[in-house]
């Protein structure tokens, strides 16, 4: 049963007030690189989320109108994706703006990292991984590396900082050759459908569509990579899956 409006605004509240720091650095970096728009959160699984930055107007109901309206300097547009409905909110914080967070954030970043010892000082080649879904089959990958050092939840969070620009910029690769679907009216496709890819999610071989584009780009046997499906040239954040 759906929260009630009541109950879902608490919640969204909390969430805010717990995330404050996080909302306000993540806001001003995307605005630093891609000027305004709104920041989003959509569920990832249990106990998890994913954020973006996405264009007002993509965003749709009053988002346009509170993006234009708002101080980067000191507030941002925030639209929780929640049980179908999205719900849109505009808030500063006087005492610690956006500019403030993110370089708190990232001090606490690199305070961290040195108490983690040696191990995330190592750089290491982490991917941004794409699914390309056209008329319901995945044919095509993509990929971008990026090289960055820190703990595995530093690199994560970096990569879903860069989803926007990667996703310009990524190289595709065919899926490997054996994975083919047979369609309603009986005919073989190469590709396989996004209900396959997820069932082998579930078994941990989720790896193997993207094999040809991570040998290219030399991935060690288990990199941290986050996979976001692309679905008839739009990207779907539903799930952040981390290797």
């Amino acid at each position: 049963m759906n929260d009630s409006f009541q109950e879902k605004r608490a919640r969204h509240q909390h969430f805010i007030k717990k995330n404050g720091i996080l909302l306000n650095a993540m806001a001003w970096e995307y605005y630093s690189e891609s000027g305004r728009g709104v920041l989003c959160v959509r569920p990832a699984g249990p106990g998890q989320c994913a954020f973006t930055f996405e264009n007002a107007q993509d965003v749709g109901g009053k988002a346009p109108q509170m993006a234009e309206e708002y101080d980067p300097e000191s507030e941002l547009v925030l639209a929780i994706f929640d049980e179908g409905v999205v719900s849109l909110y505009r808030f500063g914080s006087p005492e610690l703006p956006p500019p403030a967070a993110y370089a708190l954030h990232k001090l606490a970043e690199l305070e961290s990292e040195k108490q983690e010892g040696d191990s995330s000082a190592t750089i290491e080649p982490i991917f941004n991984l794409f699914l390309y879904v056209n008329d319901g089959l995945i044919n095509e990958v993509g990929i971008v590396r990026h090289e960055l050092a820190g703990s595995v939840e530093a690199k994560i969070a970096f990569l879903q900082s860069q989803f926007i620009s990667d996703l310009k910029r990524a190289k595709i690769y065919d899926v490997p050759r054996g994975y083919f679907t047979v369609t309603s009216k009986g005919e073989w496709k190469a590709g396989l459908t996004y209900e396959i890819f997820m069932s082998s999610v579930e078994g941990g071989n989720h790896l193997s569509v993207f094999r040809n584009a991570l040998i290219a780009l030399k991935a060690s046997e288990n990199p941290v990579c986050t996979i976001t499906p692309v679905v008839d040239g739009v990207p779907r954040i539903e799930a952040v899956i981390e290797v």
